[in-house]
């Protein structure tokens, strides 16, 4: 599996296995602090909390380099 940024400005990050999107993390709107974390049912819990612990991570060091 894979964890890529689909939109940069939108901050979007799919998960992908081989070539097929199956999951996505994105922020649920411009402002706020809401996500919507849409993963895959049979991926355990704490690795969906890994996923958007680093998502989050790379959402924080965008907004500190600018």
């Amino acid at each position: 599996m894979q964890l890529k940024a689909l939109q940069v400005f939108f901050r979007r990050f799919g998960l992908f296995e081989q070539s097929a999107q199956i999951g996505m993390i994105s922020p649920a709107g411009w402002l706020g602090h809401k996500a919507i974390i849409d993963l895959p049912k049979r991926m355990p819990v704490p690795v969906q909390m890994f996923l958007f612990s680093l998502v989050t991570f790379l959402w924080r060091m965008a907004t500190a380099d600018t």
